[in-house]
C-alpha cells in the first residue's frame, strides 16, 4: 500500500521526479519491482487501434529517401503496435541525427542521435505569418516585426485577462501580439500623429495616411477589438484642503448661560 501511494505521489508531483530520484526512492522503500511494473505500463504509447508515422531528419547533413527508409526499417526492434499513416497519424515519432554545424565536412556516422515522440507543436513558425506587416492596415517606419512581437509577449508570459501597457506604442505591433493571447491593451506615444494615424504615410507611393489607418483598425482587422482599451476615464477634483492647510477650528466657544438679572430688579 505504501509503495502504491509513493509512486502515485511521484506521478502527481507538479515539479516531477527524475529517473534517478525515482530509482533511489524505490530502493529506499524497497519496492523496485513494483516501480519497474509501473514504468513498463507507462511505455505503452501506441495501441493496436492507433496510427503512427516515423520521420527521419538531420542537422548538418542532407538525407536522401533511401537512407531515411533504411533508418526507419532499423527501428523494427521497437515492435510498435498500430497502423502506419503518413498523412494523418495519431502519433508522430521523430529520429533526428546531429552531424555537426559545418555541413561542408562530410562525416559517415552522426555525432548524436535523438529519437522521441512528438508531444506538442509550437506556434512560432505559423502564428507570426498571419500578422504580416504587408497586409496590416496601419504600419509605420518602426513597426515591430511580428516574430519579435510574439517573442516579447511570450517572454513576458502574457496571458488572458492581463493588462498590457506600452509606453512607446507606435503603431501597436507589440500590443497586437498581447491581445492575441487575451490581454487588454493600451499605450502611449510622444508622437501625436502616430497615435491618431495622421500625417505622411509610410507606405510606398502613398502620401497621406487614410482615415482607416490607425491603431484601432489593426485591432479590428485581427478581431481583437474587445481587447483594445481606447479611452481611459479619470475623475478629477480639487485636492482636500487638509493637504495644504493645517487643521483649524472655526467658530465661537459655547459658554454656559449666565443670569444677568438680580432678585431685586425682578421684585420691583
Amino acid at each position: 500500500m505504501g509503495s502504491t501511494f509513493l509512486v502515485n505521489f511521484c506521478r502527481s508531483c507538479p515539479k516531477g521526479f527524475r529517473a534517478a530520484e525515482m530509482n533511489g526512492l524505490s530502493k529506499l522503500f524497497d519496492f523496485p519491482e513494483y516501480l519497474a511494473e509501473c514504468l513498463q505500463d507507462e511505455t505503452t504509447v501506441v495501441t493496436p487501434s492507433s496510427t503512427f508515422a516515423i520521420w527521419v531528419d538531420a542537422i548538418g547533413k542532407k538525407l536522401n529517401q533511401q537512407y531515411k527508409v533504411e533508418r526507419i526499417e532499423g527501428l523494427s526492434f521497437l515492435d510498435i503496435q498500430g497502423t502506419i499513416d503518413l498523412d494523418h497519424p495519431d502519433i508522430h515519432f521523430h529520429l533526428l541525427e546531429y552531424c555537426g554545424e559545418d555541413s561542408s565536412q562530410k562525416i559517415k556516422q552522426p555525432l548524436e542521435i535523438f529519437f522521441g515522440r512528438l508531444v506538442g507543436k509550437g506556434r512560432l513558425r505559423t502564428l507570426p505569418s498571419s500578422y504580416d506587416l504587408k497586409t496590416r492596415n496601419y504600419i509605420g517606419n518602426t513597426s515591430m516585426d511580428p516574430l519579435f512581437s510574439f517573442i516579447a509577449t511570450n517572454l513576458a508570459a502574457v496571458a488572458e485577462n492581463d493588462i498590457v501597457y506600452d509606453p512607446f506604442v507606435g503603431t501597436g505591433s507589440l500590443l497586437l501580439s498581447a491581445a492575441h493571447f487575451g490581454a487588454y491593451c493600451f499605450g502611449n506615444d510622444i508622437n501625436y500623429n502616430t497615435i491618431f494615424g495622421r500625417g505622411k504615410s509610410s507606405r510606398s507611393g502613398v502620401k497621406i495616411k487614410q482615415r482607416h489607418e490607425n491603431i484601432r483598425s489593426n485591432f479590428e482587422q485581427y478581431e481583437s477589438i474587445e481587447h483594445f482599451i481606447g479611452t481611459l476615464c479619470a475623475d478629477s477634483s480639487r485636492a482636500p484642503y487638509g493637504i495644504r492647510e493645517k487643521a483649524s477650528k472655526i467658530g465661537m466657544k459655547n459658554e454656559p448661560a449666565q443670569n444677568i438679572f438680580d432678585e431685586k430688579s425682578l421684585a420691583g
